[in-house]
């Protein structure tokens, strides 16, 4: 009973070893990439995600990016935040919410507000098929 009861709490643990996403950082679409890794989920949300491959500042109680290794929102005037997308397309819930699956490719963006379609709702040419689809 006891090793049945054991084999059932690990089995989340050997699941998650299993389940990875890949994260990019850029700053803009064509910009350069600076973080490129793959990383095991292990239950962890996206926000948590990023903290663990680079130096993240945030706002607004945890739940906004203001900053990633040293690239801030709004800097120098640019009028420009961090946004995220999952598998090609724009993220609908705040990063600390979403709880990526096994093969999703998390995107972190750094962006201009300057015009109203610098911020695409889906990456054009981007295609893979989402696990959730």
């Amino acid at each position: 009973m006891i090793a049945a009861v054991a084999a059932l709490l690990a089995l989340p643990t050997a699941a998650w070893a299993a389940d990875r996403a890949t994260i990019w950082v850029s700053e803009g679409v064509a910009g350069q990439r600076l973080v490129e890794t793959t990383v095991s989920i292990q239950g962890r949300s996206v926000m948590e995600l990023l903290q663990s491959v680079a130096r993240v500042e945030t706002a607004y109680g945890g739940g906004f990016v203001a900053g990633i290794n040293g690239l801030f929102a709004d800097h120098a005037g640019t009028q420009a935040d961090w946004f995220y997308y999952v598998n090609g397309r724009i993220a609908a819930v705040g990063a600390a919410q979403y709880l990526p699956v096994d093969g999703d490719h998390i995107w972190w963006i750094y962006q201009t507000w300057e015009r109203p379609d610098a911020v695409p709702q889906t990456i054009v040419g981007y295609h893979r098929p989402s696990p959730r689809e």
